[in-house]
């Protein structure tokens, strides 16, 4: 399945608990339902797959 990078705060803050000294962190997120209509073209329904958070993202160039 295609994934997207995207920053992601709970990562983030589990990485900075661990003791890491970073400031921000892409990980990998898949679309998690392309089944909301009420959302604008090129938005889509995505989950992390580091921790599960899901969130609305902007997807470009994405191949139809």
């Amino acid at each position: 399945m295609l994934t997207y990078k995207f920053d992601c705060n709970i990562c983030l803050k589990v990485e900075q608990c661990n003791g890491s000294n970073i400031k921000t962190l892409k990980t990998d997120w898949k679309v998690f339902s392309d089944q909301l209509w009420t959302l604008p073209p090129g938005l889509r329904l995505m989950e992390c797959q580091g921790c599960g958070n899901t969130g609305i993202k902007l997807v470009q160039n994405e191949n139809s």
